[in-house]
């Protein structure tokens, strides 16, 4: 199941995967029995709190984010809303 705030932007997306479900991060979080954290790195904290800390504290979670900022790139180097002692994971 694909977790998202807003199932009508997935439409196109499930139109081609018919098969797939579609539900809120709360109702993912409680289908799997594995979650994987996938979402822009300054959303992940607020998906994590909308999925429910009842329904992950069971479940092994991956991490697929990054701490991108918003900023733009210096010199083609991303910049990072973390700092260099600590990670994403760490915050969440």
């Amino acid at each position: 199941m694909i977790g998202t705030r807003d199932k009508t932007k997935l439409a196109g997306w499930h139109c081609e995967n018919p098969r797939a479900l579609i539900g809120s991060f709360r109702e993912s979080a409680t289908s799997g029995e594995v979650v994987v954290l996938a979402v822009k790195g300054l959303a992940a904290a607020d998906a994590l709190r909308a999925a429910g800390s009842d329904e992950l504290s069971r479940k092994p979670l991956i991490d697929a984010t990054d701490p991108v900022a918003d900023a733009p790139p210096t010199h083609g180097v991303l910049k990072f809303f973390t700092s260099s002692d600590e990670s994403l994971m760490e915050r969440l």
